[in-house]
């Protein structure tokens, strides 16, 4: 959804004179399909409608993506007040700082930390939370988090989550280093089922649904890089090992940001905005729990419409400098 929505805009914003209402009406269709299918989404639609707004305020664009949010809105206010659906809890967007805290005070005599600021921490995360940590994944210190103490007093926390970090700089980096280092090395990932089993989800046949198994080579490929010793990968990353970098993560990062480059430095403002869009995405998916493939895999989809972006801005500045070189001539 996230690629055909971006697919879309650019068609919106390229061919504004010549794109007629359905455009639009399917661009606004993807942008809530997005919203509904990630937590994020809405951010994402949100954040690309304030793009549009600064670069290039084109008001048919601007009214569909406000209006996917609003529609967005309404649907969560729905579920919420009619159908009684609960809210997600306020603590799973606290992924980041609960685990760089918990690193602080995991870190034991390494760390600088007073015994009254111990004591505050310990009435939002117990003690016993603090010993489940494990620096790969937040999500076990996360479930003790106690919402409800913290919102007494967010600002107060907040001070303590800066005070903390003041004081500990570098655990807090090696905290959220060790969060997000497997997207830039795959092989620093966790363990094999974390990682793929919930990426590539099996379809049962419960429910009349059947799987065709299309991705096989590609899952293999990914597990071998995380796990060598999973036997089923070996020959493949033997046949394949200088080309393998192309299946990671960071290369679609570096790809991205490429292109978000290119698009600054040639000024052009719909490739930004694009760009922009999947860089939120990216700042988004370094909030996560952990460095898993799932979060990666929608960023990497978009691969090809980055490399063919950057490659036309480049391809379009070359062709502009030798037009220049032969009108000297």
């Amino acid at each position: 959804f996230f690629l055909d929505f971006l697919l879309l805009l650019m068609t919106a914003a390229e061919e504004k004179e010549r794109c007629g209402k359905g455009i639009y009406i399917l661009m606004g269709c993807a942008a809530l399909l997005l919203c509904m299918t990630r937590n994020q989404g809405i951010y994402l639609i949100a954040g690309t409608c304030l793009f549009v707004l600064i670069l290039c305020r084109e008001k048919k664009i601007l009214l569909t993506l406000a209006g996917a949010v609003v529609c967005m809105l309404c649907i969560s206010s729905v579920n919420t007040h009619l159908l009684h659906i609960p809210k997600g809890d306020a603590r799973e967007m606290l992924s980041v700082p609960v685990q760089q805290v918990a690193r602080v005070l995991h870190a034991g005599d390494e760390a600088d930390i007073t015994e009254e600021q111990k004591e505050a921490v310990y009435r939002v995360i117990p003690e016993e939370g603090i010993e489940t940590y494990s620096e790969w994944i937040a999500d076990p210190v996360k479930s003790y988090v106690k919402t409800a103490e913290l919102k007494k007093d967010i600002p107060g926390y907040l001070r303590l989550y800066l005070q903390l970090g003041k004081q500990n700089p570098g655990v807090y980096y090696q905290a959220f280093d060790d969060m997000v280092s497997g997207f830039f090395h795959i092989d620093k990932m966790n363990s094999e089922p974390l990682t793929f089993t919930w990426t590539f989800l099996p379809l049962t046949e419960k429910w009349g649904f059947y799987q065709e198994d299309l991705l096989h080579l590609y899952r293999r490929v990914l597990t071998g890089l995380v796990d060598p010793d999973y036997t089923h990968a070996r020959p493949v990353l033997h046949t394949i090992q200088p080309l393998l970098v192309i299946f990671q993560p960071v290369a679609s990062i570096v790809i991205l940001f490429a292109a978000l480059a290119a698009a600054i430095l040639r000024r052009k403002r719909t490739v930004l905005i694009l760009c922009l869009a999947g860089a939120l995405y990216f700042l988004t998916m370094l909030l996560g729990p952990a460095a898993l493939i799932r979060y990666a895999y929608p960023l990497m989809l978009l691969v090809p419409l980055y490399a063919g972006l950057g490659f036309s801005i480049v391809s379009s500045w070359i062709r502009s400098r030798r037009s220049a070189a032969d009108n000297k001539e």
